[in-house]
C-alpha cells in the first residue's frame, strides 16, 4: 500500500517494456520504476561458425539471468546452424522446459567467438545471455544501459600445487 491507502502500481518487464497493474504484489512483479531499470538491447551479428559468410544482425535484450543466449530457431536455421544437444532450462518462475542448443559465431563491437545458444521458439524473447557476455569480455552497466569491456578472468596457479598424501 502507498501512503494514503492507495495500492502501488506493480509491473512485470518484458522485451517491449513493462506490463503494469494496480494490485497486491505477486512473485515476479516489481515496481514500475524497477521494471525499467537495466533493460536494454544491443546489436549482435550472428553467423554460422562453419560458414561465417552466412550472417544476420539482430537486436538482443541483455539478460544476465539467462545462462545461454536465446536466438529464434528460424534465424539459426536460416544460418544453417543445427542443434547439437537438448538442454533443460529453469525459468524465473521455477518452471522447467527443454530447448535445442547449438553454437553460433557472435560478433559484438568487433569481438567474435563461437558460443553456445538455445533455439528460442516462436514468441520467446531473443536475449543475449551471460555465457556470451562473459566469453566476449563484457560487463553490463544497467544504469547507462550499455556493455563495458572487461578483462577475461582465469584461475591459473603460477607454481605447482603441493600434494599431500595422508595414509
Amino acid at each position: 500500500m502507498q501512503p494514503g491507502g492507495t495500492r502501488a502500481e506493480i509491473c512485470r518487464a518484458d522485451g517491449e517494456g513493462a506490463e503494469c497493474v494496480t494490485e497486491r504484489a505477486r512473485v515476479g512483479w516489481v515496481t514500475k520504476e524497477a521494471a525499467r531499470v537495466g533493460l536494454f538491447e544491443v546489436s549482435v551479428t550472428l553467423a554460422n561458425p562453419a560458414a561465417p559468410q552466412r550472417s544476420e544482425t539482430l537486436s538482443l535484450l541483455v539478460d544476465t539471468g539467462a545462462t545461454l543466449s536465446w536466438i529464434p530457431r528460424k534465424v539459426l536455421e536460416n544460418l544453417g546452424i543445427r542443434p547439437t544437444a537438448k538442454l533443460e532450462f529453469q525459468l524465473a518462475d521455477g518452471r522447467l522446459l527443454q530447448r535445442d542448443a547449438g553454437a553460433a559465431l557472435f560478433t559484438i563491437d568487433g569481438k567474435a567467438l563461437s558460443i553456445p545458444v538455445a533455439f528460442a521458439e516462436h514468441g520467446e524473447e531473443p536475449v543475449l545471455g551471460a555465457t556470451a557476455l562473459e566469453a566476449l569480455g563484457f560487463a553490463v552497466d544497467p544504469i547507462e544501459k550499455k556493455l563495458l569491456p572487461r578483462r577475461l578472468l582465469a584461475l591459473q596457479r603460477m607454481v605447482p600445487r603441493k600434494v599431500v598424501i595422508v595414509s
